[in-house]
């Protein structure tokens, strides 16, 4: 039964982490863990975090570095076979780790949900998208399947190897260059997986280490980075 590790960077985080916990402790696929990177915060996130009793819970706590060198914390010490990511202000489904590891076969790379932007809204009837791996590299771009956010992803620990989140971007981008980085490392015959299934929750919130999330990915910065890493592709 494979594990599934995720990652959770949580900066000044006391107002949401627990709920945020409380979704991935309760996934209906049981063999997780859930690795908190505790990064500098200096409220109570910590001690909410020690709340939990749950053997599948791993906090490290590490001085303030922003999320790209928190989530390389988080990899390395992670032990699953499968990665995916939440912000300590975001929550689950309850069956998003059980609908995304279900996805996988030995042909595919990666696969991704859609994401809910409301607090109430219907799911709608599955439709599962298949990309080439080429075509997933440029879709990363589009902001309509795949979106340039790692938290609606799952991907598979073998293919990281020795890849890192660039520890130099400190505002927005890392998770696109990284989603790009991922798929150009693995075999050109994979496929990546979507399905228009809501099961990530997205909470915007002004103080956390995720605060310049969706809205900061937009436009002009998604441009930037499509000119650079596409370019020579």
């Amino acid at each position: 039964m494979d594990k599934v590790s995720i990652i959770v960077p949580a900066y000044n985080a006391q107002g949401t982490i627990e709920k945020c916990l409380e979704s991935l402790l309760g996934q209906t696929y049981n063999n997780i863990e859930v690795v908190v990177i505790n990064d500098g915060s200096f409220d109570n996130t910590l001690e909410k975090c020690k709340k939990f009793n749950d053997e599948r819970l791993k906090v490290i706590s590490t001085e303030n570095r922003g999320i790209s060198s928190a989530r390389n914390l988080g990899i390395k010490n992670s032990t699953g076979e499968f990665i995916c990511f939440c912000d300590a202000d975001d929550f689950y489904e309850k069956n998003y780790v059980e609908k995304l590891l279900s996805m996988f076969d030995d042909n595919v790379a990666m696969v991704a949900c859609d994401y809910v932007r409301k607090s109430k809204t219907r799911q709608p009837k599955e439709k599962i998208t298949v990309f080439t791996r080429n075509d997933a590299l440029k879709e990363l771009f589009s902001d309509r399947y795949l979106f340039v956010q790692l938290w609606n992803k799952m991907i598979r620990k073998d293919f990281i190897q020795d890849l890192k989140f660039d520890e130099k971007v400190k505002t927005f981008g890392e998770d696109v260059v990284f989603a790009f980085n991922y798929l150009k490392s693995c075999p050109e015959n994979l496929i990546v997986k979507h399905t228009n299934l809501k099961l990530y929750h997205y909470i915007p919130a002004k103080n956390s280490a995720s605060s310049l999330k969706v809205s900061k990915s937009r436009g002009g910065g998604i441009l930037t980075f499509k000119n650079q890493f596409v370019k020579n592709f």
